[in-house]
């Protein structure tokens, strides 16, 4: 998964992999609540210095706790054991 992570387009191909087979409903709802992972990554990635507000944090936090609870209840859709 590394080498594959590490390619061009390697985060979309490790993407399509776990959703490939989901509903277009639940991939929806995977990729919206991946953006801000996607986002912090790609700034990370480029070395910049971030400046990050309460509001925002807090924001972040939520969003974070609501992808983990996601893929808690959907996870038997995501791998087939419905």
């Amino acid at each position: 998964m590394l080498r594959t992570y590490a390619t061009v387009n390697g985060r979309t191909r490790i993407e399509n992999l776990v959703i490939g087979q989901a509903s277009e409903h639940l991939k929806r709802e995977f990729r919206g609540l991946t953006e801000l992972l996607k986002y912090w990554r790609d700034e990370a990635a480029h070395g910049r210095a971030s400046v990050i507000s309460d509001n925002e944090a807090y924001t972040s936090l939520a969003m974070l706790l609501r992808y983990a609870m996601f893929i808690h209840q959907k996870w038997g859709e995501f791998t087939g054991q419905t």
